[in-house]
């Protein structure tokens, strides 16, 4: 089989796949783990992998292993210690997932392959939104709804609830305007706005004025004056008004993450008075330890930090913080350039894509969207396509400045 039919499967079924008596996440993950191992073997079998690729990548792979002694012993089993028990399925998954990036980034793509997985892409956020439109009239045979006077806390698409489904929405709008296919666009920005996630609607105005911005000198220099307009506004307003501060929903998130960075600082309890603030208290350790440590102390249990980059300092410590943010600057330096986007040179499906992955990085601040296979099986596609080399049929986009 080839390769670019089992990608085609998974974008198609991963955002809508369940289980009968399971939740609507597990399921997904299972789905997008096997398929992604299933391409990658593939790969490894005819001999796709190049080696060039993210040195990022390897580096990462590398700490994982490196940063494994340093995390402090979880649990003690029949008086024999277990070493960092929960680290070892994240792991394979970050391993899995970065494989899968290298082949797509290794593959011979033709334009209407590269089209097709975006044309399946935008479709499943436009079906996903037809979802969202069902539930908020109340309409849904196959998943729970909360029975909640707040409307949108009926919206979840087939994803949970409405602060994962909505970036889940908002990543592919971008892709949607590259394809020209504005009516799906239109739907997919009134189902974010729908799902009153403040957090993915903002990544989806900021993407897509990023996006803006990239189509010549005077649309950069406005977007520009927007964004720093827009960002001031909102430090402003939440630092010296107390509407302001009502305007902003933390759902709780605020005091969580006071505690998180307050828990990666200190010193842990098993290896006192040392603390794991360089390597992190081990990958896949936020969802055992946070909410037993804190047991009653918010308004819920908090088994993810709601903040990627937050909980990737809490597990893997300011050395795999690093090394994160160097591979998605990796990932821009390769794209984006200041020289074309003045000029209007920018390779607008380029443009497109980067316009994706900023939407899901901003949402990542506010959730945990790369715990969610949907959402972290398109990342990758994205990533995939973006590390591949310019190729003869991408055509620049005409001088428009």
């Amino acid at each position: 089989m080839p390769i670019r039919i089992l990608i085609y499967i998974g974008l198609a079924i991963i955002p809508f796949f369940l289980r009968a008596g399971q939740g609507t996440r597990e399921p997904k993950m299972e789905l997008a783990l096997g398929l992604a191992l299933a391409i990658c073997l593939l790969a490894l079998f005819q001999g796709r992998f190049k080696a060039r690729w993210n040195p990022w990548f390897p580096a990462i792979l590398i700490y994982l292993m490196v940063s494994y002694p340093f995390a402090p012993p979880p649990v003690e089993l029949i008086k024999a210690n277990v070493p960092n028990l929960w680290a070892w399925k994240p792991t394979l998954a970050i391993t899995i997932f970065m494989l899968m990036i290298l082949t797509i980034s290794s593959l011979h793509l033709r334009l209407r392959d590269r089209r097709l997985m975006l044309s399946i892409m935008t479709w499943a956020g436009v079906v996903m939104s037809g979802y969202v439109f069902m539930q908020f009239f109340g309409v849904d045979q196959f998943c729970i709804q909360k029975p909640d006077w707040y409307w949108p806390n009926r919206i979840g698409g087939t994803m949970g609830n409405r602060t994962v489904v909505s970036p889940f929405i908002a990543m592919v709008i971008p892709l949607a305007i590259y394809l020209r296919r504005w009516w799906q666009a239109v739907i997919m920005f009134i189902a974010v706005a729908m799902c009153h996630g403040q957090m993915a609607v903002g990544a989806m105005v900021v993407s897509l004025l990023f996006l803006l911005g990239t189509r010549g000198r005077r649309r950069a220099m406005v977007t520009a004056g927007v964004l720093v307009v827009m960002s001031l506004t909102l430090v402003i307003g939440y630092a010296f008004s107390e509407r302001g501060r009502g305007f902003i929903d933390d759902s709780g998130r605020f005091p969580a993450w006071k505690a998180t960075l307050e828990d990666w600082r200190q010193p842990s309890p098993e290896s006192a008075p040392y603390s794991h603030a360089l390597t992190g208290l081990g990958v896949g350790s936020f969802s055992y330890v946070f909410h037993q440590q804190h047991d009653g102390e918010f308004n819920k249990p908090f088994r993810h930090a709601h903040n990627e980059y937050l909980q990737v300092l809490y597990e893997m410590g300011i050395i795999g913080l690093v090394l994160m943010l160097g591979a998605m600057v990796w990932v821009f330096k390769k794209n984006f350039s200041w020289r074309d986007v003045w000029y209007g040179r920018a390779n607008h499906y380029r443009m497109c894509l980067l316009a994706s992955f900023v939407c899901i990085s901003i949402s990542a601040l506010g959730a945990f969207v790369w715990q969610l296979a949907p959402n972290l099986f398109y990342t990758v596609v994205i990533l995939g396509l973006l590390h591949k080399d310019m190729e003869a049929n991408e055509v620049p986009a005409t001088p428009n400045a």
